[in-house]
């Protein structure tokens, strides 16, 4: 009966430079949009402060600004989520199929990767659940935003409350 013979392999790790390349992409994509969101929203403060009196016509400024820069992010982001989901799936894939290749080698072992059904998936579901994530940054942020406005405009806050608001839920959405 042949010999066997039993090699323990190193644990793979997660490539921190991946991560790091990956979080730089999405913060700056987060600014970007937070940058914009904060110009638009005191802007219209500005030209529309909160009156006292029943008149709605600041309010309904706002919403249609807002609508306009909602469905702008919310498009930015839907397409972002998708190459961003991508290649982070697609690079970690790489990179550990290379790193359990080169364990391999050092051990004599000569192995071509195949993809199976299960990894595809896998794959597929990481892409799946990076793309939900990506996605809720900006819904969550916009509703929050929206939000703040919608009770500056309620209470008659001045444009400087607004603005340190806003800068505290940009703390929280980064």
């Amino acid at each position: 009966m042949p010999r066997t013979r039993h090699i323990e392999l190193k644990p793979i790790h997660p490539s921190a430079a991946l991560r790091t390349a990956y979080q730089r992409k999405l913060t700056a994509a987060i600014e970007e949009m937070h940058r914009s969101v904060v110009y638009w929203v005191l802007a219209s403060y500005r030209a529309n402060p909160p009156a006292i009196a029943m008149d709605e016509a600041p309010i309904r400024s706002f919403q249609r600004m807002f609508r306009k820069v909602r469905n702008r992010w919310l498009k930015n982001f839907d397409t972002l989520s998708e190459k961003m989901a991508a290649y982070f799936a697609t690079e970690a894939s790489k990179r550990v199929d290379g790193a359990l290749s080169s364990m391999l080698r050092e051990h004599d072992f000569a192995v071509k990767f195949k993809t199976t059904i299960a990894q595809r998936e896998a794959v597929q579901a990481t892409l799946a659940e990076n793309v939900s994530l990506i996605k809720s940054i900006p819904e969550r942020y916009l509703g929050d935003v929206e939000g703040l406005v919608m009770r500056s405009f309620q209470t008659g806050r001045d444009l400087g409350f607004l603005s340190k608001a806003l800068q505290q839920n940009f703390g929280v959405t980064k």
